[in-house]
């Protein structure tokens, strides 16, 4: 294999390395695990309110349909007596006439709250309904993006030790002198070895001299942009 050969797959692997170095510094994933358990935990703490009054508003109700039941009895018996007992006991049937449509009223303003207890029982029931989907939809993207994360995390691992092997393999097939030159780009410019397209360097986007692009055709010796000095070579090649 050419030395131009072995210096590009050099900086292939460098770049690889540098770019899955980036992945496991990149604590963006951490933060949007932690923004999506923030967002489960705090849809549960509403759920469960939620469930709370939904109790709360059961026994309401059933206080109420005991009231109600206590009220029913009470207007039954006192028709009964009105109708039955009273005669012609007029402040007997005036006292009935008043507790009866005292207790009518009561059975009225009973019925009102049971319905209204039923309309927000069932606005609640909805609104748990919807918040427990999302729970399930957030504890499914939050398992996912982290399993992802992780095989993405360990893929990474996995390719730096493989780059590093190369890279190591590599350097020992390039003469130091050649080596010197690309490390010492590679610091200085990050990218050591760059292609030229339309007599451009991709590096530094500048027009080589006729001279370069002809010692670049020849492929006699390891030739340099005239403007940055990064090494160059044909991409076609």
């Amino acid at each position: 294999m050419r030395i131009l050969d072995l210096l590009m797959e050099l900086q292939r692997n460098y770049s690889i390395l540098a770019s899955n170095k980036k992945i496991l510094k990149d604590g963006s994933y951490i933060y949007f695990l932690k923004k999506l358990k923030t967002e489960f935990e705090s849809k549960k703490l509403k759920y469960k309110e939620n469930g709370e009054k939904l109790k709360d508003i059961k026994k309401k109700y059933k206080n109420i349909s005991e009231k109600m039941k206590e009220e029913n009895e009470n207007l039954k018996n006192n028709e009964y007596i009105l109708y039955n007992k009273s005669g012609s006991n007029m402040k007997l049937i005036n006292t009935l006439e008043k507790d009866i449509e005292k207790i009518k009223g009561s059975i009225k303003e009973l019925h009102t709250l049971e319905v209204e207890l039923l309309e927000e029982d069932e606005k609640i029931t909805e609104k748990n309904d919807i918040l427990r989907e999302k729970l399930k939809e957030l504890k499914f993207n939050f398992d996912e993006y982290k399993k992802s994360s992780s095989d993405k995390i360990n893929k990474s691992k996995l390719d730096i030790e493989k780059c590093k092997e190369n890279i190591e393999k590599i350097r020992k097939k390039i003469p130091e002198k050649t080596l010197k030159q690309f490390d010492y780009l590679r610091e200085h410019k990050s990218i050591a070895i760059v292609p030229i397209e339309k007599d451009v360097c991709i590096g530094c986007k500048m027009k080589v001299s006729f001279i370069t692009k002809d010692k670049i055709r020849k492929e006699e010796e390891i030739v340099h942009c005239d403007n940055c000095g990064r090494i160059l070579y044909y991409k076609s090649k």
